[in-house]
């Protein structure tokens, strides 16, 4: 193949006699080929045979705030924060983030942009997106290899409260538990509820939605009283994420359904039935949509990135990458703060790369390169 500039065109000499397809490939995140792609054309003697392509290219969009991510420029994953004013990429701490499974214990950015929580080694880390205050949150000591290999302490993603002074997440115990610490390191860690996997905060930080051993989701006050069941899905309920008014919780169903239900139990609700299977849905911050991925027939893992309002109309997606040859996964992602962005991770060829969109599915535009991994972890103001 040979490279080809905007309007431009090239020469292939010495062409076999006869029928032959030509493609344009490896076009732009943010362009696309309209008409036949390949073409096809018959080389005669003497003769020069043309193939002509016509591609239109959306304007790459812009972005503002920071991404916490991780990346191993140097074999380790280490905590970077990616800036939209400026495209640089600044490594927050040399500190080694150490879990064998990245994708699901991302650094989470506080809610007001200025800390960094993760995982590592077994324990729960904060630190200032400019390199100080790093802080061991819940200094466990020694961790067993068999703990660090299921995954660490976590079980799931941390949740910053609110008001930025607390995180919950849920930890491996036996049973798994759901506890809560304070983010200044002050106190001690503080079991809230058995609990299976991903503990959610209410807006007004008095409550916290989760995953039941059971299936079904359950919701409870931070210190331990009023535990409810919400909801019982069919197949389960996993994923569940409070709306940003307070007012319903959605989820994603065992078979693969996105779900909703009221914050006191009642309506609930099949809001999406698609093809594939649907997963791990968010709000966007005004409560106005929510995002998820899908597993299609086509593919073994999220492949799709979908947008619904609050009806279960789709009003965006970008299915880019479900044909693409070593896609691997569409994973993870997260609203921008003002809700108007998609930023994302696709792995492919054992690379994560970064990419944004527009809420609508428009405008799909990488933000890294893919000498190494950039795996999303959060976007703060």
């Amino acid at each position: 193949g040979k490279t080809i500039g905007g309007n431009g065109e090239t020469l292939y000499a010495g062409v076999s006699l006869g029928g032959h397809q030509v493609q344009l490939s490896d076009h732009a995140a943010n362009c696309s080929v309209a008409g036949a792609n390949p073409v096809s054309v018959f080389v005669r003697p003497a003769d020069t045979a043309h193939a002509a392509f016509e591609v239109a290219c959306e304007a790459p969009i812009t972005w503002n705030g920071k991404i916490a991510l991780l990346s191993n420029p140097d074999g380790w994953y280490s905590i970077y924060v990616l800036d939209g004013s400026t495209s640089n990429l600044t490594l927050v701490d040399a500190f080694v983030v150490e879990v064998p499974y990245p994708y699901h214990v991302g650094p989470q950015l506080s809610p007001d942009g200025n800390r960094i929580a993760f995982q590592s080694f077994g324990d729960i880390w904060v630190v200032n997106t400019d390199g100080g205050g790093l802080r061991n949150l819940t200094d466990h000591g020694e961790v067993t290899s068999s703990v660090l290999a299921s995954g660490g302490l976590l079980t799931s993603e941390l949740s910053w409260s609110p008001d930025g002074t607390r995180i919950a997440y849920a930890a491996h115990e036996n049973p798994t538990k759901i506890c809560v610490v304070n983010a200044d390191g002050t106190g001690s860690e503080s079991q809230v509820t058995d609990g299976i996997w991903r503990p959610d905060w209410s807006p007004d930080g008095s409550r916290l939605v989760f995953e039941m051993e059971n299936g079904n989701i359950g919701v409870v006050n931070t210190d331990g009283s009023g535990l409810e069941v919400l909801a019982q899905p069919e197949g389960g309920g996993r994923h569940p994420r409070w709306s940003p008014d307070g007012a319903r919780v959605v989820f994603q169903t065992g078979v693969g359904q996105i779900g909703t239900v009221d914050s006191d139990g009642n309506n609930p609700m099949t809001l999406l039935d698609l093809d594939g299977y649907a997963t791990r849905p968010q709000w966007s911050p005004d409560g106005s949509k929510i995002a998820f991925l899908r597993e299609l027939p086509s593919c073994n893992s999220p492949c799709v990135l979908s947008i619904a309002d609050g009806s279960g109309n789709l009003v965006g997606e970008v299915d880019d990458f479900k044909d693409s040859q070593g896609l691997d996964m569409v994973f993870p992602f997260g609203w921008s703060p003002d809700g108007s962005q998609i930023g994302f991770s696709v792995r492919w060829f054992v690379r994560d790369k970064l990419f944004i969109m527009n809420s609508d599915g428009t405008g799909l535009t990488p933000i890294t390169g893919d000498s190494h991994d950039h795996i999303f972890g959060t976007w703060a103001g």
